[in-house]
């Protein structure tokens, strides 16, 4: 019963998204019958039985395994339980738990689901600090079903999704088996050392947004720049470089919900920040971000003081960074989707696989 969401309904920057999963949504992975299945990238692993289900299938809803579904379903039982692993391009655990149980609280079979005991912060077998969250919800006994819930974690890179529905179990012994079910998986040793991630809030103050942002002339050195901290950044999430030193570099980020801009697409802010946002779509890893350009991509563009700050505007897939044109000042949400659908991509920045040669689309007169 297990699903993710991938549409953006209401605009055209679905037809940036969709081609690029729609040919591998219904991908079958091989599974020997009886034999465990490990994740190519994290090297979690995942038995042929989970929770007292015998494993039915397989999915990658992508290429090279960076967005799976292990799906274990007793329908004559009224279990079932399935688990995800895709790419964490950006918000981490706090905001995509939100955004998955947003997804799951939109589904018409589960109208009017309650949460008895709210969200909780779970730690992995063996570890003390909490590295996920976790909530199960009571079901009205007209559903047809008692309880359903989802737990997330981040691993190396990758969001681990627990999903989880009964229609014998409340939401107590759901949550029982939840945990019993995150037992029976083989984590790497890695998983589970960082920060406690906390619960996205409501933003305690709305943005204020001074006129409509402007493009700013296309920088060369800027967008370039720009370009490879975004690659850097995401192999040192990938876990590429040593993962205690990267784990001591993080903080706490207190996620806030600043609103939405679709039925599925909520505008986040990392630390009620003033000037930048991310708006994360649908439920399965991706987003646009919208924020001062900063570190190498500041560094390198004009060092003349007069010129307006850049505000980076970036699409993240899975597998790539899609950046579009600077703004002289952070766009609303509003605007960032205008952006973005207008589909003037500046760079495409690999940030998985071989292939890392950065593509930049300047006008002739670029700087």
């Amino acid at each position: 019963m297990g699903s993710h969401n991938w549409k953006w309904p209401a605009l055209a920057l679905a037809a940036l998204i969709v081609p690029a999963t729609a040919a591998h949504a219904q991908d079958v992975i091989p599974l020997e019958i009886g034999e465990d299945w490990r994740h190519p990238h994290t090297g979690i692993v995942v038995p042929a039985e989970l929770g007292g289900i015998t494993r039915t299938r397989g999915v990658s809803y992508s290429e090279d395994d960076l967005n799976t579904g292990i799906v274990f379903d007793d329908a004559p039982r009224g279990e079932f339980l399935t688990v995800y692993v895709y790419r964490s391009v950006g918000g981490g655990v706090p905001v995509w738990f939100a955004q998955s149980r947003m997804a799951l609280e939109m589904r018409p079979e589960f109208a009017g689901a309650t949460m008895p005991a709210g969200i909780e912060p779970v730690a992995l077998p063996g570890r003390d600090t909490p590295s996920g969250l976790m909530v199960s919800y009571g079901l009205p006994e007209e559903s047809g079903l008692s309880s359903t819930g989802v737990a997330l974690f981040e691993v190396g890179g990758f969001l681990v999704k627990l999903r989880a529905t009964s229609e014998r179990r409340g939401a107590a012994a759901l949550a029982d088996t939840m945990r019993a079910a995150l037992a029976e998986l083989t984590w790497p040793e890695q998983a589970g050392r960082g920060l406690a991630p906390l619960p996205v809030i409501d933003c305690p103050q709305p943005l204020a947004f001074d006129g409509t942002s402007k493009d700013l002339p296309q920088d060369f050195s800027a967008a370039l720049g720009a370009g490879l901290v975004g690659m850097i950044a995401q192999d040192k999430a990938d876990g590429s470089e040593d993962s205690e030193a990267i784990g001591e570099a993080r903080r706490q980020i207190q996620w806030c919900l600043e609103g939405s801009v679709g039925s599925t697409q909520r505008v986040n802010r990392a630390d009620a920040s003033a000037d930048s946002l991310l708006i994360a779509i649908g439920d399965s890893g991706t987003s646009v971000t919208a924020g001062r350009s900063s570190g190498l991509g500041a560094l390198l563009s004009s060092a003349d003081d007069e010129k307006p700050a850049r505000y980076e505007v970036v699409l993240h897939l899975e597998d790539v960074n899609v950046t579009f044109p600077a703004q002289d000042r952070l766009p609303s949400p509003k605007r960032v989707v205008e952006i973005v659908n207008s589909g003037r991509i500046v760079m495409s920045v690999p940030t998985w696989g071989d292939d890392r040669g950065i593509e930049v689309r300047l006008p002739a007169d670029a700087d």
